[in-house]
């Protein structure tokens, strides 16, 4: 388990000037913070894992079928190497009326798809929500949440859609199709 530990940043003084907050494991660290310290503490974060970790390998494909009818399979691996976005601070609303607001990164749809037409994310249980042709630009086939991978988290799944603008309902998890609707 991952701890936020405070670390001081002071002037000869030992008044605080600036304050860190690293997510290390059990780390005990007192006394002044030297500059090399919060460089490598920067670059290494106390070995939290990071977005820019490679996600862990994991067996699961998505289809992506066009209004033309042509379809492509693409695989995790494949997502996690392409350029990605950050939506940040989306707000994922339940039925419950409960709202979450989380940063997600992944693969625009866009990649894919126009925003001509409506786009049906189906999971792999074969729940299907469409996403309205205007949120599509938006939209992005989500890979980590808050900086950690999907991959194995056993709810959401390696993927799932994430869509600024549209109902938490729709954003399908476990995702394996997306597919233009006529």
């Amino acid at each position: 388990m991952t701890d936020l530990t405070t670390l001081p940043l002071t002037t000869q003084e030992s008044d605080p000037i600036m304050t860190f907050e690293l997510p290390c494991r059990a780390a005990n660290l007192s006394g002044r913070l030297s500059i090399a310290w919060i460089l490598v503490a920067t670059f290494v974060g106390c070995n939290s894992p990071r977005m820019s970790d490679r996600a862990p390998s994991v067996d699961w494909q998505l289809a992506i079928v066009k209004v033309d009818g042509s379809s492509t399979q693409v695989t995790h691996s494949e997502l996690v190497a392409r350029d990605r976005v950050t939506v940040r601070q989306a707000k994922l609303q339940h039925h419950s009326g409960a709202v979450e607001v989380d940063d997600w990164s992944g693969v625009p749809l866009s990649t894919w798809f126009a925003g001509t037409h409506d786009v049906i994310a189906r999971g792999e249980d074969g729940y299907e929500k469409i996403i309205p042709a205007e949120f599509v630009d938006g939209a992005i086939v989500a890979l980590w949440r808050r900086d950690r991978s999907l991959a194995n988290d056993p709810k959401v799944g390696p993927m799932r859609v994430v869509a600024p603008g549209v109902h938490g309902g729709s954003w399908v998890y476990n995702l394996v199709e997306l597919r233009e609707a006529q």
